[in-house]
């Protein structure tokens, strides 16, 4: 199976390393822990340099707080 790096755009103030990520399709949106809810990012269908690396860009689309 083919996994993609990818860099998260956008949002709350991720860490560096946390800002690249592997997913396995570009099409799926990626949901990431953070505080007291999840970060939702989907692809642009844009890249991004990471180091020397062009990257699949995610922008951040919003947030959604865990229930209660």
């Amino acid at each position: 199976m083919t996994h993609h790096r990818v860099v998260l755009h956008g949002g709350p103030e991720l860490s560096g390393t946390t800002r690249v990520c592997e997913v396995e399709d570009l099409s799926h949106s990626v949901k990431m822990i953070h505080g007291n809810g999840r970060e939702h990012f989907t692809y642009s269908g844009a890249t991004a340099d990471v180091d020397g690396e062009e990257l699949p860009r995610f922008d951040w689309v919003g947030r959604t707080k865990f229930a209660e």
